[in-house]
């Protein structure tokens, strides 16, 4: 059996636009910001094992998101609404691996 490393998911969020990066093998790609997006988000993160999603609060362009991944069982969601702050949890997720 294959142990399969947690994965943390950060997300970058604009009106349009979700950019993604999937740690530990920072893989990065960019999805659009509506229903057809999410579900391909969702087939990348089918092979990972998920234990944080973390996105910045960007006045609502982040909502849609949310709901979506809740629906899909990813509980694990984290806001977080300053962005200096954002940089650094990513850092600090960066620097861990």
């Amino acid at each position: 059996m294959t142990n399969i490393p947690k994965s943390y998911i950060g997300v970058d969020i604009s009106k349009n636009y979700l950019d993604v990066c999937i740690l530990p093998n920072q893989n990065e790609f960019r999805i659009k910001n509506n229903a057809d997006g999410f579900k391909q988000l969702f087939i990348q993160l089918s092979s990972h094992d998920v234990e944080q999603v973390v996105c910045e609060a960007t006045g609502g362009y982040e909502n849609a998101m949310i709901k979506a991944l809740k629906s899909a069982n990813y509980s694990r969601i984290r806001k977080l609404v300053n962005t200096l702050f954002y940089r650094i949890q990513l850092i600090k997720v960066q620097v861990f691996f």
